[in-house]
């Protein structure tokens, strides 16, 4: 037999309460800030260099995403222009199709 071991754990499961919360998230900030001081340091110029390159990176994404969104609006817009156009000239194709047998039938 055996196997019924290691059931008590389940009663650690709760949350930890929220001032335990708000000193875990201190810690982690205070660490992270350390770690960042840290790491500033040691790259001395690559570190700022690769930083910009990585901000600019994400300027140019941010510019990709603005531009496609812009098109994906005109295309929308193009597409309703087309319903609305569609609908008012609905009944054109037959007005044009009647003249054009008018026309020719004549005599």
């Amino acid at each position: 037999g055996g196997g019924g071991g290691g059931g008590g754990g389940e009663g650690n499961s709760a949350p930890p309460p929220p001032q335990a919360a708000k000193t875990l998230g201190a810690a982690f900030a205070t660490d992270l800030a350390s770690r960042l001081s840290s790491a500033a340091e040691s790259a001395g110029d690559d570190g700022r260099v690769k930083l910009q390159e990585k901000f600019e990176t994400e300027e140019e994404e941010a510019e990709r995403k603005r531009r496609f969104k812009e098109k994906r609006k005109n295309h929308y817009n193009e597409a309703e222009m087309m319903r609305k156009w569609r609908a008012e000239h609905a009944n054109d194709d037959d007005d044009d199709d009647d003249d054009d047998d008018d026309g020719d039938g004549e005599g």
